[in-house]
């Protein structure tokens, strides 16, 4: 996908300046480390093992900020602080936040409400759907999948899947409100207004009693 090389770049320059900073570190510590010798070397000789240990090299500096060495959370995160002024690139970041953990839902759900907002409806619901397999108890997953399935004409599913996110979530005003405009339409007058009348206490900020 584009957008690869950018994020892969970002990454090395900020590893490369993680560098820059640490190796600053080390030629400080080398001058007080001389300093120290010197004086050391004042009071008494220094022994060929002594003298070793003392100046024996750092280890490599490890950048934490490496691709290979973030976990998929951390892709996750990067990805929704690119979204904004990057989309490519945080779609790149999803892509490797579900590389990183194949079952993390939140980088399904992200990517599927980007593909929806664009249009692209079929590779929405995939998303979304593979979102709710990792997560079945994450009531927004099933929300977006409601939604994605109203647009795409299919009423009927839609209703399940709003059912399912207010079984999850009963505190899901839009939700309740959705499907309370959707029965409306099916010809379930009575259940709708439950639904509609569910959704106004919660947005009133009061319990659904649903």
């Amino acid at each position: 996908m584009t957008g690869t090389a950018v994020a892969f770049d970002r990454s090395l320059c900020e590893a490369l300046d993680l560098d820059a900073m640490q190796l600053l570190a080390r030629l400080q510590i080398a001058d007080f480390e001389a300093e120290e010798i010197a004086d050391r070397a004042e009071e008494a000789p220094l022994s060929p093992v002594t003298l070793l240990k003392i100046l024996e090299p750092l280890p490599p500096p490890v950048p934490i900020h490496d691709p290979a060495t973030r976990s998929a959370e951390q892709w996750f995160e990067l990805g929704c602080e690119l979204e904004e002024t990057s989309p490519l690139e945080a779609r790149q970041a999803y892509m490797q936040a579900i590389a990183a953990g194949p079952e993390y839902a939140d980088p399904y759900l992200n990517l599927g409400r980007m593909d929806h907002e664009i249009g692209e409806l079929g590779k929405a619901e995939s998303h979304y759907r593979r979102a709710v397999q990792c997560a079945p108890a994450d009531a927004t997953a099933h929300f977006n999948l409601g939604v994605l399935l109203e647009d795409r004409g299919r009423p009927d599913e839609a209703a399940q899947a709003y059912h399912q996110a207010i079984v999850r979530d009963p505190e899901l005003a839009d939700a309740h409100y959705n499907l309370g405009l959707l029965l409306e339409t099916r010809g379930r007058r009575d259940d709708a207004l439950k639904h509609l009348m569910a959704a106004r206490r919660i947005y009133e900020g009061e319990p659904s009693t649903y």
